[in-house]
């Protein structure tokens, strides 16, 4: 399932944000409960209710 904006990057854009960026632009907002950008779509994920093998892209083990 493609959201709006991963649809708008070229063919094998990855998001790898450093610890930094992950910290000071995501994980601040959402703990202040600011809204994200309306371009970022980053899924909540229930890490308890997947095998942790399912949570690595594939091809990575």
């Amino acid at each position: 399932m493609e959201t709006t904006a991963a649809k708008k990057l070229p063919p094998g854009f990855r998001f790898r944000p450093t610890d930094e960026e992950l910290v000071v632009h995501y994980l601040r907002r959402r703990a202040l409960g600011s809204p994200l950008p309306p371009a970022v779509d980053i899924p909540d994920v229930r890490l308890l209710a997947h095998d942790p093998s399912d949570l690595l892209p594939p091809g990575e083990s």
